[in-house]
C-alpha cells in the first residue's frame, strides 16, 4: 500500500499500489524506461537492520529528455552527413589533381599513336624536380627524337627519289 506520496490525488496515501505502477516494479531492475509514454520509473528498497521495510518508487516524466535525445541524434546524423560529403568531395578533387598529369601524358601518347608528334607544353614540363616533370621532359625527348626521324626518313625518301630520277 501507498505509506506516502507526492501526488495524494493520484496515488492516495493507506491504498494499494495501482496495478499499473505495481506492474512497472515487479521487475529486478531498478530503473524501468516507456520511451512511448515518455516515462521512467526508478525503485529502491528501503532496509533496516538487514528487514525489507518497503520500496519508494518514482515515476519521471523523461519525455523532454527524450525529445532532446532525438534533436541530438538527428544533429549528429546531419553533421557526420556533411562531413561525410565534404570529405568525399575534397577527396575527389585530390584524387582528380594527382591524375591530372598522368591523363595529360596518355592524351599526347595518343596523339603519337594518330601520327601527331607533339611535345607536351612547357608549363607542364617546367618543374623537373617532379617525377611528372622528368617523365614529361623524357616524352619531349622522344618526341623530338621521332619527329628527326620523321625529318630523315622524309629526307632519305627525297634523296633516294632524286637519285632514280637521275638514273
Amino acid at each position: 500500500s501507498v505509506l506516502a506520496s507526492s501526488d495524494p490525488k493520484q496515488f492516495p496515501v493507506g491504498r494499494p499500489l495501482p496495478r499499473q505502477l505495481a506492474g512497472h516494479m515487479r521487475s529486478t531492475q531498478e530503473l524501468v524506461l516507456d520511451e512511448k509514454q515518455g516515462l521512467a520509473w526508478v525503485s529502491r528498497v528501503v532496509r533496516q537492520e538487514n528487514i525489507d521495510l518497503g520500496s519508494i518508487i518514482a515515476e519521471i516524466d523523461i519525455s523532454d529528455l527524450l525529445r532532446v535525445r532525438r534533436e541530438v541524434l538527428l544533429a549528429l546524423i546531419l553533421a557526420n552527413g556533411a562531413v561525410t560529403l565534404l570529405f568525399a568531395v575534397v577527396g575527389y578533387a585530390l584524387a582528380r589533381r594527382m591524375v591530372r598529369p598522368i591523363s595529360l601524358l596518355t592524351s599526347y601518347v595518343d596523339r603519337v599513336r594518330d601520327g601527331a608528334v607533339l611535345p607536351i607544353p612547357h608549363q607542364h614540363v617546367a618543374d623537373q624536380a617532379t617525377e611528372f616533370g622528368r617523365l614529361f621532359a623524357s616524352f619531349n625527348d622522344m618526341a623530338a627524337a621521332l619527329r628527326e626521324r620523321e625529318a630523315l626518313t622524309l629526307r632519305l625518301a627525297e634523296e633516294e627519289k632524286v637519285a632514280m630520277l637521275g638514273k
